[in-house]
């Protein structure tokens, strides 16, 4: 499933993300990037992540066919959603409303990129290591684009053995990702660790045990917290405030203690730049002068 350390920062293991893989497709042009979002003064940056949606629902599309992940297209959605952070010169933490008609894997895959850039970023890390962090975190779940539509989309409590197949997406992603280019080592190795907690437990079930890459405990808390938020066939989304509770009365078993605080002081601290959006919908960024930051809201 890819190697890494667990240091603070931890090396990336990752190309930057550009690799091999099918790039384009379907006649898609590389369209990324701030080519649709106009500077408009003093007044913010309109965006929006329709296209941004549309491209990763497409890269599931593309796996759930054959091994080919298209990283170029990857990397590409990973720095328009920074170009949507940076939209002003306050950093805002955009993320989707999930809608009936949109497809789950897509809508959660851009948030928890989001959240891990931004927490990478909370946290002081580099601009390479947030990029590919978010690169990571885009694909952690890519493994799920092998799995029984009808077993994600049950209402009711799953049985032992499809909860079984469905914890075979984390093995399957990072060989999937592994087989597109062998230099995405980070992003194989999140989509191996993400459900394991900081004792070693969780899945997939390891022989040898070692500890799990930093990279790998910042998109398992931005995971949970975006399904948590999510409304599911079997539950109504958590709000808020409730979602941060839970992490934080689970931190140090179920997520990396501080990193869970982190997270949950970071979404805290950074209220009014959280900005909820349908995957549709254009709004602007808030501009410097709209948002009072606290000093340490940044970096602490």
């Amino acid at each position: 499933g890819g190697g890494g350390g667990s240091g603070g920062g931890g090396g990336s293991g990752g190309s930057g993300g550009s690799g091999g893989g099918t790039g384009t497709g379907r006649g898609r042009g590389r369209r990324r990037g701030t080519g649709s979002r106009t500077p408009t003064g003093d007044f913010g940056i309109p965006f929006g992540l329709d296209e941004e949606a549309g491209a990763v629902t497409w890269m599931y599309e593309q796996v759930a066919a054959s091994d080919a992940v298209p990283l170029v297209e990857a990397d590409a959605v990973v720095r328009s959603l920074t170009v949507a952070m940076k939209g002003s010169s306050s950093m805002i933490i955009p993320l989707l409303r999930l809608k009936a008609s949109d497809p789950y894997n897509a809508i959660h895959s851009i948030n928890v990129a989001v959240l891990t850039m931004a927490l990478a970023e909370f946290l002081g890390l580099g601009s390479r290591d947030v990029h590919e962090f978010g690169m990571a975190a885009l694909l952690h779940d890519l493994g799920m684009a092998r799995i029984p539509r009808e077993l994600l989309l049950k209402p009711i409590e799953l049985t032992v053995e499809e909860r079984t197949v469905i914890e075979r997406h984390t093995t399957e992603g990072a060989r999937i990702i592994l087989s597109s280019d062998r230099r995405q080592e980070l992003a194989a190795c999140v989509a191996y660790e993400h459900h394991l907690r900081p004792d070693g437990s969780g899945y997939p079930n390891r022989l040898f045990r070692r500890p799990t890459h930093y990279a790998s405990k910042l998109v398992r808390v931005c995971s949970v917290y975006n399904a948590l938020r999510i409304e599911r066939a079997h539950r109504a989304p958590y709000p808020p405030e409730r979602a941060l509770v839970f992490i934080d009365e689970r931190a140090g078993r179920e997520f990396e203690s501080d990193i869970a605080t982190s997270f949950t002081s970071m979404m805290r601290r950074l209220d009014s730049q959280i900005t909820e959006i349908d995957r549709d919908t254009r709004i602007k960024t808030p501009t410097a002068s709209q948002i009072i930051i606290p000093d340490d809201a940044i970096h602490h």
